[in-house]
């Protein structure tokens, strides 16, 4: 569902049935996965980890803080995390992850949420899709040079003559 949602910094929403559709699609995937969920989902992913015998009081208590790292995620984001921990994309895949490595990849994972959102502020402020393909102008040298001077660099400081 989301994997079109970058595009809408280029191609902006337009109507107000597109808006619903988004608002309700991040209302649905923004829900936070249920505590007992994330747990799970955890010892799911650690469990093909070896680990020498660990007492039950510190298994919580790592369980605590694992959910407490990433328990405000949805759920599929934190699958999307957890999947792509151990698939063969990740070249830290046989480490055993902390909370803090599938945290960052859920956040990357959830910056397809911020974007939608950015687009939804954009059009209700009325703003028209970010442009990427300003036409650029080639510079001559000696305009080049004319910007390094002024901002004091030349040719030379940077360890090339002219």
């Amino acid at each position: 569902m989301t994997i079109s949602w970058p595009d809408l910094l280029k191609s902006p929403i337009v109507t107000d049935e597109q808006k619903s559709e988004i608002l309700a699609s991040i209302r649905e995937l923004t829900i936070p996965s249920e505590r007992a969920w994330v747990m799970a989902r955890v010892a799911a992913t650690l469990s093909q980890y070896y680990a020498a015998d660990v007492p039950q009081a510190i298994v919580a208590i790592m369980a605590e803080d694992w959910a407490d790292a990433i328990g405000g995620y949805p759920q599929w984001c934190i699958t999307k995390a957890m999947r792509w921990w151990k698939s063969a994309d990740n070249p830290d895949r046989k480490k055993r992850p902390v909370e803090g490595d599938i945290e960052a990849v859920c956040r990357r994972e959830y910056g397809v949420i911020h974007i939608a959102e950015i687009a939804l502020r954009r059009y209700r402020d009325g703003v028209h899709a970010i442009s990427f393909d300003q036409p650029r102008q080639p510079v001559d040298r000696e305009a080049a040079n004319a910007i390094m001077a002024e901002f004091g660099f030349s040719p030379k400081r940077f360890g090339c003559e002219t």
